[in-house]
Protein backbone atom coordinates (compact mmCIF):
# COMPACT_ATOMS: atom_id res chain seq x y z
CA UNK A 1 0.00 0.00 0.00
CA UNK A 2 2.89 2.37 0.74
CA UNK A 3 4.23 2.01 -2.84
CA UNK A 4 0.74 2.71 -4.16
CA UNK A 5 0.52 5.96 -2.23
CA UNK A 6 4.10 7.00 -3.01
CA UNK A 7 3.48 6.75 -6.75
CA UNK A 8 0.35 8.85 -6.45
CA UNK A 9 2.08 11.40 -4.24
CA UNK A 10 4.80 11.74 -6.89
CA UNK A 11 2.10 12.76 -9.39
CA UNK A 12 0.81 15.36 -6.95
CA UNK A 13 4.31 16.74 -6.34
CA UNK A 14 4.56 17.23 -10.13
CA UNK A 15 1.43 19.40 -10.00
CA UNK A 16 -1.16 16.79 -10.98
CA UNK A 17 -4.50 16.53 -9.21
CA UNK A 18 -5.82 13.09 -8.47
CA UNK A 19 -8.57 11.46 -6.49
CA UNK A 20 -9.06 7.87 -5.43
CA UNK A 21 -12.39 6.09 -5.54
CA UNK A 22 -13.63 2.66 -4.62
CA UNK A 23 -15.45 2.20 -7.91
CA UNK A 24 -13.73 0.25 -10.67
CA UNK A 25 -13.85 2.63 -13.62
CA UNK A 26 -12.17 2.31 -17.02
CA UNK A 27 -9.35 4.52 -18.20
CA UNK A 28 -10.97 7.25 -20.31
CA UNK A 29 -9.67 10.26 -22.22
CA UNK A 30 -11.83 13.01 -23.72
CA UNK A 31 -10.38 15.06 -26.59
CA UNK A 32 -11.73 18.43 -27.72
CA UNK A 33 -15.12 17.79 -26.02
CA UNK A 34 -15.93 15.54 -28.96
CA UNK A 35 -13.89 12.31 -28.94
CA UNK A 36 -13.91 9.73 -26.13
CA UNK A 37 -11.23 7.05 -25.92
CA UNK A 38 -12.03 4.23 -23.44
CA UNK A 39 -10.21 1.05 -22.49
CA UNK A 40 -12.21 -2.14 -22.38
CA UNK A 41 -11.25 -4.04 -19.27
CA UNK A 42 -11.91 -7.77 -19.37
CA UNK A 43 -9.67 -9.99 -17.27
CA UNK A 44 -10.78 -12.99 -19.34
CA UNK A 45 -9.12 -11.59 -22.47
CA UNK A 46 -5.31 -11.60 -22.73
CA UNK A 47 -3.87 -8.07 -22.76
CA UNK A 48 -2.46 -8.44 -26.29
CA UNK A 49 -5.98 -9.22 -27.57
CA UNK A 50 -7.82 -6.48 -25.69
CA UNK A 51 -9.43 -3.53 -27.44
CA UNK A 52 -10.26 0.10 -26.92
CA UNK A 53 -13.24 2.13 -28.05
CA UNK A 54 -13.09 5.51 -29.77
CA UNK A 55 -16.37 7.40 -30.11
CA UNK A 56 -16.53 10.65 -32.08
CA UNK A 57 -19.74 12.24 -30.85
CA UNK A 58 -20.05 15.51 -28.94
CA UNK A 59 -23.17 14.36 -27.06
CA UNK A 60 -21.43 11.22 -25.84
CA UNK A 61 -18.35 13.25 -24.89
CA UNK A 62 -20.51 15.57 -22.76
CA UNK A 63 -22.16 12.61 -21.07
CA UNK A 64 -18.77 11.02 -20.31
CA UNK A 65 -17.40 14.34 -19.01
CA UNK A 66 -20.41 14.60 -16.68
CA UNK A 67 -19.82 11.02 -15.53
CA UNK A 68 -16.16 11.82 -14.89
CA UNK A 69 -17.25 14.83 -12.81
CA UNK A 70 -19.49 12.58 -10.73
CA UNK A 71 -16.65 10.12 -10.08
CA UNK A 72 -14.29 13.00 -9.28
CA UNK A 73 -16.70 14.35 -6.66
CA UNK A 74 -17.08 10.88 -5.11
CA UNK A 75 -13.31 10.36 -4.94
CA UNK A 76 -10.99 11.20 -2.08
CA UNK A 77 -7.72 13.09 -2.01
CA UNK A 78 -4.66 11.12 -0.97
CA UNK A 79 -4.77 12.77 2.45
CA UNK A 80 -8.44 11.85 2.92
CA UNK A 81 -7.71 8.31 1.77
CA UNK A 82 -4.77 7.95 4.20
CA UNK A 83 -6.93 9.18 7.10
CA UNK A 84 -9.59 6.57 6.32
CA UNK A 85 -7.25 3.55 6.09
CA UNK A 86 -5.73 4.02 9.55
Amino acid sequence: MDDFLEVRESFESAGEELRLCEMDIPNMTIFDNEIVFSNIIDKEIPKHKSADIIVRNAGNAKYMADLFGFYWQQGKSIEEYKRNIK
